[in-house]
């Protein structure tokens, strides 16, 4: 774009099309405004900012006061990978408790058979 045509509106405004109309601005201005949404959108932007007021270790703002988060570009996949951690872990606890449980109640079979085994052989000396 000519320095010219901005600052003075004289001169050709280097554009695609060779003209530059104010509906074309607009246009270009309301398509920029749906792309910044969409990212906002997409990485998580709202959600990040919310996280930062709620002190979430995980978010930071930058110096020209956007928001970011730490090990992620997009946040929601962050948030939802801890979460996959969180619950993996969860799961891996459950797995440990329920394999102690299954120790005790073989400990706990294996001595019924003793004292089966016990009762069985009183029976046979007995008769």
């Amino acid at each position: 774009m000519s320095g010219e045509w901005l600052l003075e509106g004289r001169g050709t405004p280097d554009t695609r099309t060779g003209t530059l109309s104010l509906p074309r601005i607009v246009s270009a201005e309301e398509r920029l405004t749906k792309l910044e949404n969409l990212v906002n959108q997409n990485v998580g932007y709202a959600q990040v900012k919310q996280m930062f007021a709620q002190k979430d270790e995980r978010v930071f703002k930058n110096p020209n006061g956007t928001f970011g988060m730490y090990r992620a570009t997009n946040s929601q996949l962050r948030l939802d990978c801890d979460n996959l951690k969180l619950l993996v872990d969860q799961l891996s606890n459950r797995v440990k408790m329920t394999e102690n449980l299954l120790a005790a109640q073989t400990e706990l079979i294996k001595s019924y058979t003793e004292q089966t085994d016990a009762v069985k052989a009183l029976a046979v000396a007995l008769s």
